[in-house]
């Protein structure tokens, strides 16, 4: 009997066409068949390589197909003779050593970079107060630096003069100061 309710699908096609398919020779694939349309596409092929322009598709793609692989064969022999020569010249330059009048340089042509910067990270955030750097045991040495070389910048150019405080004046005013720690990261 054959089901008005089915999912359209190819099981339930199947179970119409035919009554209780459970193997493909149910469905009428044989071995022998197999055979026939194996046989019927070679004869099929054969009838259509004897027409010219048949063939000299199939030709002109077979030819197309052997010259990519001959491409890429060249190519990698290419790269791997490239790679050798490479290597050779390494060993050779090795074998050689330096050339004739080849010096070392002995005075920096530039100043040693502070390499302090190498340490810090450029993301945190700059310290509120004196207090607060001298916590940060990390970065303590770079502030001090800082520090040390902002006041001997300072007396350098004589902003600053010593006085002792008994030759202040009563009217004389000392004003005190605030450090501001900000690092030259460029974030600002």
């Amino acid at each position: 009997m054959k089901s008005v309710n089915h999912a359209m699908n190819l099981q339930d096609l199947f179970r119409q066409l035919f009554n209780h398919t459970r193997t493909l020779e149910d469905l009428g694939i044989t071995e022998e068949r197999s055979k026939q349309i194996m046989s019927a596409t070679i004869d099929s092929w054969r009838e259509s390589l004897q027409n010219p322009f048949t063939l000299a598709c199939v030709l002109s793609a077979q030819m197309n197909a052997a010259d990519a692989r001959r491409k890429e064969q060249e190519q990698q022999a290419a790269a791997t003779r490239s790679a050798e020569v490479e290597r050779k010249a390494l060993e050779d330059a090795k074998a050689r050593g330096p050339p004739a009048g080849h010096f070392k340089q002995i005075i920096e042509t530039f100043e040693p970079l502070d390499t302090i910067f190498d340490e810090i990270d450029l993301l945190e955030e700059d310290p509120p107060h004196r207090g607060v750097a001298m916590r940060n045991a990390r970065f303590r040495p770079y502030w001090i630096q800082a520090e040390e070389k902002e006041w001997q910048g300072l007396w350098d150019k004589g902003v600053f003069k010593k006085w002792s405080r008994k030759y202040l004046l009563s009217n004389d005013r000392v004003f005190t100061s605030i450090y501001m720690f900000t690092s030259s990261n460029g974030l600002q």
